[in-house]
């Protein structure tokens, strides 16, 4: 028997860039995304393109399912779909001359330093799925905002929205604030606060590859079921969240989203596709596709850290012994298996002045020294406030 999906992703882009202090350049983009899988005798074989049919990417996905064929025997039949709000009809009246004020406002924010570089993005995407069991569509829409300034020193912040709600002065402000050259090197035992940015690099890299369930598979995690770090704060993954920038009503393959809790003293579920959830017996739903034309791999949606709130983490550095962390560098080098790290910090501040600092450590044992965060916001996958981590946590050289 002969099943056919077709994936489709149609992206729509206001593109604005910045580059020493000018604007740069103002464009629109529209893509045409299109992918198939066909599974014949439990193999799928997959193929994509930009701007072709679906007859000739099919033909193409039945040539490679002899050669680099998964195992698959079906495709995800969702049974109850709940679509949150990630939609911004303001979107669809948006103009060249509307992303241009954007820019200007930018460039008059900016008041100690100067711009290196600035981007501002605004999109409109729509998602197809179709499979024998199964049609389905959806529309989102995402603005976003970054710039990086040059003063003493260097520095960069973004902010992301479903919502055509940039405040481009609040970017800009923050990133003037943290661009100080770092007077000193810094290390000690010592409690110290990550910003959301920091927290989402580190996490990222560290901790939700461990949750996929392919990993754990494989063997590629130390995450089990039921097994307790000593972490005190739970841990889930919600792509229902209304206005969450990777929300969806179903994944890029299909299975309807399921808000899952990943961690509550010890280990309750992982992230899955449609074909390790069926091993796994675990929910599917964070089948994800890095470009349209990507295969759907297992991703993070919203992840929420449920930390309690309290107003000690708003440190900011200018508090007695405590490091703030703006950003880290190296994240990406992290050991995605044991969950080992080291990072240099970016922006980071002690006592009120730039510090140059490393960051030592484990993230399982990292995450049992969390006391508190401050309001949460959304940064890519991670919903977080600033954390604050008790001394010993890191190892500060």
């Amino acid at each position: 028997m002969e099943l056919t999906e077709r994936f489709e992703r149609i992206e729509e882009r206001w593109h604005l860039t910045i580059e020493k202090d000018r604007i740069k350049s103002i464009s629109f983009s529209r893509e045409v995304g299109r992918a198939v899988r066909v599974i014949v005798d439990g193999k799928a074989g997959f193929a994509s393109a930009v701007g072709k049919g679906f007859e000739e990417i099919e033909n193409a996905a039945k040539k490679l399912i002899k050669i680099s064929g998964e195992e698959l025997d079906s495709f995800p039949c969702p049974k109850k779909l709940k679509v949150p709000k990630i939609y911004d009809c303001r979107v669809e009246d948006f103009s060249p001359e509307d992303l241009k004020s954007l820019g200007d406002e930018m460039l008059e924010s900016v008041k100690k330093c100067s711009i290196a570089s600035g981007v501002l993005d605004v999109e409109r995407v729509e998602t197809t799925i179709e499979n024998p069991e199964f049609q389905g569509s959806y529309a989102e829409t995402t603005s976003f905002a970054f710039v990086e300034v040059v003063g003493d020193g260097n520095a960069y912040s973004y902010a992301q929205s479903r919502k055509l709600d940039m405040d481009v002065e609040k970017v800009v402000n923050e990133a003037e604030e943290l661009a100080k050259k770092p007077v000193e090197s810094v290390s000690g035992d010592m409690e110290v606060v990550l910003s959301p940015v920091a927290v989402n690099q580190l996490l990222s890299y560290t901790l939700y590859p461990a949750f996929s369930a392919e990993n754990v598979v494989k063997g590629r995690s130390p995450v089990k079921a039921g097994i307790d770090f000593g972490w005190n704060f739970r841990v889930f993954d919600d792509p229902a969240l209304d206005w969450g920038l990777n929300s969806y009503p179903f994944d890029d393959e299909g299975a309807g989203a399921t808000t899952r809790e990943l961690y509550s003293e010890g280990v309750k579920s992982l992230l899955s596709n449609w074909r390790f959830s069926k091993i796994m017996k675990v929910p599917p739903g964070n089948a994800l596709r890095e470009e349209s034309t990507s295969y759907p791999a297992i991703a993070p949606s919203n992840v929420v850290l449920d930390i309690e709130v309290d107003r000690s983490a708003e440190l900011n550095g200018e508090d007695f012994g405590v490091l703030y962390v703006h950003s880290l560098v190296g994240a990406h080098t992290a050991n995605p298996v044991s969950g080992d790290f080291s990072v240099e910090c970016n922006n980071a501040f002690l006592r009120g002045k730039p510090v140059r600092a490393m960051l030592y450590g484990n993230v399982y044992e990292v995450l049992k020294h969390v006391v508190c965060q401050s309001k949460p916001r959304q940064v890519d996958n991670t919903v977080c406030g600033n954390v604050l981590f008790e001394k010993g946590a890191f190892s500060v050289v």
